[in-house]
């Protein structure tokens, strides 16, 4: 199982349940050397490395690689899934997945850090309605034949 690290609309319970069809359960975090920027014409952030910053989201564990790969469809092709430092509230460090924007991708993030109380206030329910549900044939296949019904 695999711990991942959300720093955006994934750190909505609402938004990592509907998208993976599971409950998560996440704990505060934060990532170093990070900072997370509005993507142009959109409600969501991208992750970019910026020396000084510090990141606040949320860690999720146990997540199933069948979950990643999920997640990676959702996330699309700007976005790299990368393993890197993350700390927990207790100070403790751990190794987890971060979806960062790729660098030939960087141009489309704006100026404008990102968020999550104005996510929250202004832009969750269209991103819901477009960007979750209005995508969800994208990321969503539903069982396939290596995954027997029940089977996570």
């Amino acid at each position: 199982m695999n711990r991942l690290f959300c720093y955006g609309t994934l750190q909505v319970p609402e938004v990592i349940q509907t998208v993976t069809g599971r409950t998560y359960t996440g704990k505060s975090a934060t990532i170093d050397g990070y900072a997370g920027y509005r993507v142009r014409n959109t409600e969501y952030p991208g992750l970019i490395r910026a020396a000084g910053s510090t990141t606040k989201g949320v860690l999720y564990e146990n997540v199933s690689e069948k979950d990643l790969k999920v997640l990676d469809l959702f996330e699309g092709s700007i976005y790299t899934r990368r393993l890197l430092d993350v700390v927990c509230a207790d100070g403790s460090e751990t190794k987890a997945w971060v979806y960062v924007i790729a660098e030939h991708h960087r141009d489309i993030l704006t100026n404008d850090c990102w968020k999550l109380e104005e996510f929250l206030a202004h832009g969750f329910a269209s991103f819901m309605k477009g960007y979750v549900l209005g995508r969800k044939n994208i990321y969503s296949s539903g069982p396939s034949s290596e995954d027997p019904p029940g089977l996570d």
